[in-house]
C-alpha cells in the first residue's frame, strides 16, 4: 500500500502585490503625506490614475488590478489614509458612471418609444430623456470619445 506524503505547495507565479498596478498609480501610493487629509487626496489622485489607466488600456479591465492595489495599500508601508481615499474615489467613480448609464438608458428607452410611435418635431426631446441629456452630458461624451 502507498503512503501519501504531505508537501507544501510550490508556486512560479509573483505574488499579487507585484503583478499588475500601473506606473503612476503605484508611484502616487508610495508617496508619503505629512497628514491624514493628504493620505486621503493622495489616494483620491491615485484612484483617478487608475480610472485613467483603465481607460487608456481597456484590456486591464477586470484581471484583479483593483485587488493587486488593495493588497499593496494593506502590506507596504503607505500612508495612513490612502486607502481611504483610494477606495473613496473608486466608489465615487462607479456611481457617476452607473448614473450615466441609467440616464442614456432611459434616453435610449424614450429614443425606442418615439420610433415606435411618431416622429419628433426639430428641438423637441423625446419623453422620457431628461433635459441634461441633450445638453451637458452629450458634450462630455463627445470630449472623452474625442481625447
Amino acid at each position: 500500500m502507498r503512503r501519501a506524503i504531505a508537501r507544501p505547495s510550490q508556486t512560479n507565479s509573483l505574488p499579487i502585490d507585484m503583478f499588475g498596478i500601473p506606473e503612476p498609480v503605484l508611484a502616487m501610493l508610495n508617496t508619503r503625506a505629512s497628514g491624514y487629509g493628504d493620505a486621503c487626496r493622495l489616494g483620491q489622485k491615485a484612484a483617478e490614475l487608475f480610472s485613467e489607466c483603465l481607460r487608456s488600456q481597456s484590456h486591464l479591465a477586470g484581471t484583479g488590478r483593483l485587488l493587486a492595489i488593495a493588497r499593496y495599500i494593506e502590506t507596504h508601508d503607505c500612508s495612513h489614509g490612502i486607502g481611504v481615499g483610494f477606495f473613496d474615489m473608486i466608489d465615487k467613480l462607479l456611481l457617476r458612471n452607473a448614473r450615466r448609464d441609467a440616464v442614456l438608458g432611459q434616453a435610449l428607452a424614450g429614443l425606442l418609444a418615439v420610433g415606435a410611435g411618431h416622429e419628433l418635431q426639430a428641438g423637441q426631446r423625446p419623453a422620457g430623456a431628461p433635459r441634461a441629456l441633450h445638453s451637458k452630458r452629450l458634450t462630455d461624451s463627445r470630449r472623452q470619445g474625442a481625447s
